[in-house]
């Protein structure tokens, strides 16, 4: 199974096995839809089913199944958090927001209009922009990311949904 971070454990809270969670806010909505997440331990992710998730002074407060003391939640304590890939589909401006270009790097470009473009090779980061970098037809295409051009990006099938201006693909 894929993983996708999504943020990380805070400190413990109160005495029950509570735990902070610093989550990234383009996740939010998947993790509040979730049944379980992952955290990060020394063989890999490892499931934690949701007891209970609560917004407390615009923080996310997580309890988890199992982990029923201070003890237990502060050896949780700053690891990272996972949802599977399958779970997680980000809008465009979501995907600017949590800075998740760089994440796309290997995904099929694909325009609404002409079809698959080619695999994204590498992210640039321009001061007023951010560029992917595409091989279509022995030339190589840069490719703006933006709210405006980016449609959808699909994480489970590794797919950039785009919506290119007529001529860009002929530059």
């Amino acid at each position: 199974m894929a993983y996708i971070e999504i943020g990380k454990t805070g400190k413990a809270h109160g005495l029950d096995g509570e735990l902070k969670l610093h989550v990234n806010p383009a996740f939010v909505n998947e993790l509040i839809a979730a049944d379980a997440l992952f955290i990060q331990q020394n063989g890999g992710p490892v499931p934690y089913f949701i007891e209970e998730l609560v917004e407390l002074d615009q923080q996310l407060l997580v309890k988890l199944e199992e982990v029923d003391s201070k003890e237990a939640a502060v050896a949780l304590s700053g690891k990272v958090v996972f949802l599977p890939k399958a779970q997680v589909q980000l809008t465009a401006k979501e995907a600017v927001e949590a800075s998740d270009f760089f994440k796309v790097i290997g995904f099929l470009l694909v325009d609404q209009d002409h079809g698959s473009v080619g695999t994204i090779d590498d992210i640039v980061e321009y001061p007023q922009q951010i560029m992917a970098i595409v091989q279509r037809e022995d030339r190589e295409l840069l490719i703006p990311l933006n709210p405006h051009f980016v449609q959808r990006i699909d994480v489970a099938q590794q797919r950039v949904l785009v919506n290119l201006p007529e001529g860009l693909l002929d530059l």
